[in-house]
């Protein structure tokens, strides 16, 4: 099969959260069937999302548009706000920096209107920072989304260059449906986050945590206020990207998280999941495990992603990977059995299952999937209900102990508590211990 297919194949479920729908730019819920280079590798995933951001926007008059909260009264905010030579530099890299900026295809920099003006300069730990504003009238444009044609306020998020100097980091428009950006790496290394006072308190997170009941949440760590503007300084160590959400605390909903601007700017977290593709190249490759339930791709999808979602806390990711495929059957007990896996953001994939059905049903943690395994797939049931163990495209045997290779069928199987082994024979043969 030729590689784009392959690949289309491969990001078939690969989408946003629907929970970003009214974050992202250029809209629209859609399963994203792409390939894309970065860095001179290729690498399979979702296109990078508009993060949001500070409290709502406000109108003044019919056509002009503008940002509401506490650095927008009119006055320069921060311990830097008198030294008129930093923000001379500040206001010349904005005037530089619109013809390199990422939004710059959209047109918003073509009608600019009055003098820019900063509203907040201030010392951080990686050095001197900026929010520069300016309006602009903002015409209809290929690639912008508007109301209606008028005066907008333009947000330059600046920090300092390689030489030192100021250097816008990035820029943000009042997009129509979102919330409007307020994050930004101060520093090119990305050590220093900083983030436009909303109102709320601000926290920041770097990463999921995986209970081993199957939940997945996120802390927040509550970030410092310097007159209008919160700051944080990473711990060593952290990889800037779509795992860093910032948070309006506490976080209640979708709408509560954040991303942060000028970071990784294409970001595309490789595919960490088994690329166990449809032959037949529609839908979820679907493995039977025996019993007397039958379902098609659909109806698993959906009770695996209920389950995933029901024991997600603390946040909403920016990307997520779903499943290419699943296993399903009846264990002994009688109890419906999904298994699946799941990947968030930059993270591993991960293993579940969903056992039973109702207030009686079970969910299963199977730990970070390892694509290289002979056997990426060996969960153990509760109740002495068996393993569920796959591995695509191979023959499995199972056997108990030093007792007779017995065989269990192809893909994927579900075979006795007491199992102690598993033979997966494809091109070559290779015995995986069951840990009880």
């Amino acid at each position: 099969m030729e590689l784009t297919k392959l690949l289309e194949l491969a990001t078939t479920d690969v989408e946003p959260s629907p929970a970003l729908l009214t974050q992202t730019r250029r809209g629209g819920q859609r399963r994203i069937r792409r390939r894309r280079a970065s860095a001179g590798s290729l690498a399979l995933v979702l296109a990078l999302v508009g993060f949001a951001a500070p409290r709502a926007l406000s109108r003044q008059g019919p056509d002009r548009v503008v940002f509401a909260g506490a650095l927008f009264d009119g006055q320069t905010h921060g311990d830097l706000s008198s030294d008129a030579t930093y923000r001379a530099s500040v206001l010349q890299a904005w005037g530089a920096s619109h013809a390199t900026s990422l939004n710059a295809g959209r047109g918003i920099f073509e009608d600019m209107r009055g003098q820019a003006k900063v509203v907040w300069a201030g010392t951080t730990p990686a050095g001197p920072a900026a929010v520069v504003s300016q309006d602009a009238f903002l015409h209809h444009h290929a690639d912008i989304s508007l109301e209606h044609e008028g005066v907008y306020q333009l947000l330059g998020f600046v920090g300092p260059g390689a030489d030192g100097q100021p250097t816008v980091v990035a820029d943000t428009y009042p997009a129509p449906g979102v919330q409007s950006d307020i994050a930004w790496y101060v520093d090119s290394g990305r050590h220093v986050v900083a983030a436009l006072d909303t109102g709320k308190p601000l926290g920041i997170s770097f990463g999921w945590v995986y209970g081993k009941d199957g939940s997945v949440s996120r802390t927040y760590a509550p970030m410092s206020q310097h007159d209008g503007v919160a700051l944080f300084e990473l711990p060593p160590g952290t990889v800037p990207g779509l795992s860093v959400h910032l948070g309006l605390l506490p976080v209640t909903s979708p709408d509560d998280v954040r991303g942060v601007l000028g970071g990784v700017v294409d970001t595309r977290p490789a595919m960490k999941r088994l690329d166990w593709i449809n032959p037949g190249g529609q839908g979820e490759t679907v493995m039977p495990l025996g019993g007397s339930w039958q379902a098609d791709a659909g109806q698993l999808r959906a009770r695996f992603n209920a389950a995933v979602r029901a024991h997600q806390s603390g946040g909403t990711p920016f990307s997520e990977g779903f499943s290419l495929w699943y296993a399903y059957g009846t264990t002994p007990s009688g109890r419906q059995v999904v298994v699946g896996e799941h990947q968030l953001e930059e993270d591993p994939s991960h293993l579940y299952a969903v056992l039973g059905t109702g207030s009686g049903q079970v969910f299963v943690p199977g730990g970070e999937v390892d694509p290289a395994s002979p056997l990426p797939v060996a969960i153990r049931l509760p109740d002495s209900d068996g393993w569920i163990v796959a591995s695509f495209e191979r023959t499995l045997e199972y056997r108990i102990g030093t007792g007779a290779w017995i065989r269990a069928g192809r893909d994927a199987a579900l075979v006795p508590d007491a199992s102690t082994a598993v033979r997966v024979t494809g091109n070559s043969q290779i015995v995986v211990p069951l840990t009880h």
